[in-house]
């Protein structure tokens, strides 16, 4: 047993030093890549490549999930009851509460990229593409991100394929307040967009500083939803729920492979 168990630690410290040592290269990576200016050869080189990795990574992800399938060692999940329309408007309810932390998030950042394309003359553009284009620093950490979301899209896909069945349901006779204040003030600021353009800040330092706040939102948005014992969708979770449908996943690798080209290629 003794040995076993040193077996297995001495495996995840090769795993830990393993993910160090690739976090370290794709660092290096990333910053060496931001050194290109943007539409020009070795930029577009370098965005494929990335492109690239990622695939390759992705399939290595797919490709081992389905040798364990194969070997018999995957379970899948049975298929749900069939629910009447009451329990499946609960259900979306709930789905919609669980995700409130990431639809506030989204609406959030496309309401400053849409005030910040909306600004006037002589004002600098306060969208991530814009700033990314003048700080180095913030392109190589934009590139980082788009890096690590399109492996984490892969990973998250090879897991368990119906993690929001752990969702908490609402009991029956519960209100529906999965629309809010919040919500709606989001909402009417979006329609607003070219009125509230004057109020947004006019030098590029608050604009990083607010894409700076916005990840590490991100973060603790996740790190909320594991504490709230599933009652909230985890970022893994909400990959999966908006993956279910083929059209879906990929729309959402074009979108993400779009916005790789938009960002460090073009």
């Amino acid at each position: 047993m003794s040995g076993m168990a040193a077996s297995e630690g001495a495996q995840r410290s090769l795993r830990s030093a393993g993910v160090i040592l690739g976090g370290c290269v794709l660092c290096a990576w990333c910053w060496l890549a931001s050194g290109f200016r943007h539409s020009t050869d070795p930029a577009f080189v370098a965005w494929s490549a990335s492109l690239l990795a990622v695939a390759v990574i992705d399939w290595s992800f797919w490709s081992r999930r389905r040798r364990v399938r194969h070997a018999g060692t995957a379970r899948d999940n049975p298929a749900a009851p069939s629910e009447s329309g009451t329990s499946r408007a609960l259900g979306f309810a709930a789905r919609l509460r669980a995700a409130a932390l990431w639809v506030a998030l989204v609406l959030v950042a496309a309401c400053w990229e849409a005030l910040g394309i909306d600004t006037g003359p002589k004002v600098p553009h306060l969208t991530i593409s814009a700033l990314s284009e003048v700080f180095r620093p913030l392109d190589a950490a934009l590139m980082l991100v788009w890096i690590v979301v399109g492996i984490g899209y892969g990973w998250a896909l090879t897991r368990t394929p119906d993690a929001a069945s752990r969702v908490a349901e609402p009991s029956e006779g519960a209100t529906d307040t999965s629309w809010g204040p919040s919500q709606t003030a989001a909402l009417v600021a979006g329609g607003k967009s070219s009125a509230l353009a004057l109020l947004l800040p006019s030098n590029r330092a608050a604009g990083v500083a607010f894409w700076l706040l916005w990840i590490f939102a991100f973060v603790v948005a996740d790190l909320v939803a594991r504490r709230s014992r599933s009652v909230l969708y985890t970022s893994g979770e909400i990959a999966r729920v908006i993956s279910r449908s083929r059209i879906a996943r990929i729309a959402l690798v074009a979108a993400w492979t779009y916005a790789g080209w938009h960002l460090f290629a073009h």
